[in-house]
């Protein structure tokens, strides 16, 4: 690939990544907040300050930031929310800190199986409402985040364990 071609690659992403935070602006408004604000701290400490070994894990450490302190966010502004999302907020706050400190396939898969499950949960929870009630755009954003808190865990680990392979020196015959 050109290096014009990578670049105008990378100007449609950004592109395609502005229309879709304006479509999903539009759409979730104020719901967004936490997320976003939790997402762009988590983007920074972990993308810019982050131990240099768990540099590939940045976007979904973020994502998974930003769902913590939505749960965080949530519980200090109604205290009575704290039984329905301390399993989260457990789950995420160990799973956030393990891929950070320790990054490898075992914290991928429990962040995977974690938001899997829960992925699981909040479908079936949306499939009942039928597309309405006062719940209705907070799952489907939890849904969205969720999605994609999963595939940048893959993501991120496919460049981590490329990163990781070490190539044996060619021995000159």
């Amino acid at each position: 690939m050109s290096a014009d071609a990578g670049k105008n690659s990378n100007s449609m992403g950004q592109m395609l990544g502005i229309v879709g935070g304006l479509v999903a602006g539009r759409y979730f408004g104020i719901q967004l907040l936490f997320p976003g604000i939790g997402w762009a701290l988590g983007a920074f400490l972990f993308g810019k300050l982050g131990p240099e070994r768990s540099k590939p894990f940045s976007g979904a450490l973020a994502v998974q930031m930003g769902q913590f302190v939505w749960f965080i966010s949530a519980i200090v502004i109604l205290p009575d929310l704290w039984g329905a999302v301390a399993f989260d907020v457990v789950l995420l706050a160990v799973g956030i800190l393990w891929l950070l400190l320790a990054p490898g396939l075992v914290s991928v898969i429990f962040l995977t199986v974690y938001q899997t499950v829960v992925l699981a949960i909040n479908v079936v929870s949306v499939m009942g409402m039928g597309g309405g009630g006062e719940q209705f755009k907070p799952l489907l954003l939890h849904i969205i985040l969720r999605i994609l808190a999963i595939f940048l865990l893959g993501q991120g680990y496919a460049t981590f364990h490329a990163a990781s392979e070490v190539t044996p020196p060619k021995i000159a015959l």
